[in-house]
């Protein structure tokens, strides 16, 4: 009996419906096409446990609810502001549990038209690890069968025969052996209905009793679970998934099992976004940018974004943010501090990909805006002056004013100290645009009146 197929004018659906575990049911599913333009990665969950994914550590699951031995929704990467192609980790928690420790995580170069399977599996010594396949859609002659053992056994062997060798079709038998997280596939086979068995031990542990394999269709058959020996049909075929993907039709391959294969990867090395956000430092009542960059060596920043500042500050904001043009070329930005922060020291927390499935990360930029001092002034004036910004009398009656109201502070005399300073700060107003050009005398007035505050002038 042929398995339904969900079709719609004569065309293959998206995958829409994961397969359910066989035990008796007749599984439900559709047929997997290459991805012309996006990535895929699709979770399968081959424990007993039922887990939430998530991407790239963010804090929610990007998949909920991987109920235990099935096959999860896709996540698919389309080269957008929020999922831009790159390498993604991918981590599995226990079900409706965020805080609790990560089971196992695994990483994906995720890039146009390929697709991944990453299956969470417990080896035999009952660790937990995330095994990521990559799906081929090579040309076949025929039909073509994938067998991965992803079940907490050690070495199984696995064999097909035609399920009724009097219907007139070749025979066609295969068999492998494969160990923990390993897969082979089994090329050009003859179309036809076959019994698919897994053994451990030399016992049965697991068999699909139809396996139907079709010209220019690759049926991926999946070992999961713990099985043991039975004799229970359901049970046997409860521990082993199944898949579709659609491959265009090749010249004929020899009939062969290829050799046990390793999975592309079991690890997470998914390099994190570096920064570069230096140390900024201005005087009060000045304004000032900075610049930042971040760089993913195996991904796309998007975005950048100021996550917080410590203390709390409305004077210092971010802007001209630049996302990455490519995996591994810097995103960009400007620190921008403003005029009217009072002096201190500022931590500004810079985050990365924030709102996005990119990888994030932290920076943490070093603000100081430093007090203005009677130095900070005359220095001022010294520069002012010899660059031709205030004329030479004007500047020594400001000397005289600044010399007065160091004394003044030395001594402890305040109050004289505020007062001499507000007569520094009319002689700046009287002159502007006269002897003192008229920025630059808005900048010395900013600072006095920064100085006068600091000195709680009043």
């Amino acid at each position: 009996m042929r398995k339904p197929r969900l079709l719609v004018m004569g065309v293959v659906l998206a995958f829409a419906a994961v397969m359910v575990p066989r035990g008796g049911l007749e599984p439900a599913y559709a047929t997997i096409e290459t991805p012309t333009d996006r990535a895929v990665v699709r979770m399968i969950n081959a424990t007993e446990t039922a887990v939430d994914i998530y991407v790239n550590h963010g804090p929610s699951p990007a998949i909920t609810d991987v109920k235990p031995l099935s096959i999860g929704p896709e996540f698919e990467v389309k080269d957008s502001n929020d999922r831009p192609y790159g390498t993604y980790t991918f981590s599995a928690r226990p079900k409706g549990e965020p805080d609790a420790p990560v089971i196992a995580a695994a990483s994906v170069a995720a890039s146009e038209g390929r697709y991944f399977s990453a299956v969470l599996q417990q080896t035999p010594s009952g660790a937990s690890r995330i095994a990521v396949y990559e799906e081929p859609f090579t040309p076949t002659g025929d039909a073509h069968l994938t067998v991965r053992h992803n079940a907490a056994l050690g070495p199984i062997t696995w064999r097909i025969h035609p399920k009724d060798p009097a219907n007139g079709i070749p025979v066609d038998t295969r068999e492998g052996t494969l160990g923990n997280g390993q897969w082979q596939a089994a090329v050009d086979v003859t179309q036809n209905n076959y019994v698919l068995e897994f053994l451990s031990g030399g016992q049965v542990v697991a068999r699909v009793a139809d396996l139907e394999l079709e010209h220019e269709k690759n049926r991926v058959l999946t070992l999961v679970g713990r099985p043991v020996p039975t004799s229970d049909p359901g049970q046997l075929e409860r521990n082993v998934l199944e898949e579709e993907y659609q491959v265009p039709l090749g010249p004929a391959q020899p009939d062969e099992v290829t050799a046990p294969s390793d999975p592309l990867t079991t690890t997470d090395d998914n390099a994190p976004p570096a920064f570069s956000c230096p140390a900024a430092e201005v005087w009060q009542a000045n304004a000032a940018t900075a610049q930042i960059e971040a760089v993913d060596p195996d991904g796309v920043v998007g975005t950048l974004a100021i996550d917080a500042i410590v203390p709390q500050a409305g004077g210092i904001g971010i802007r001209d943010v630049v996302p990455a043009g490519a995996i591994g070329e810097p995103a960009t930005a400007t620190i921008e501090v403003k005029s009217d922060l009072p002096a201190g020291q500022y931590a500004v927390t810079v985050v990365a990909n924030r709102g996005t499935y990119g990888q994030q990360a932290t920076c943490v930029m070093s603000v100081t805006i430093k007090a203005i001092t009677v130095d900070r002034l005359r220095d001022e004036v010294n520069t002012h002056t010899a660059t031709g910004g205030i004329q030479s009398g004007t500047a020594g009656v400001l000397h005289d004013q600044l010399d007065a109201a160091e004394q003044q502070l030395a001594a402890g005399q305040q109050a004289d100290a505020c007062e001499t300073l507000k007569a520094l700060t009319a002689t700046i107003g009287s002159e502007k645009g006269k002897t003192i050009a008229a920025p630059v005398a808005e900048q010395l007035e900013r600072e006095a009146k920064a100085l006068r505050e600091t000195l709680g002038c009043g």
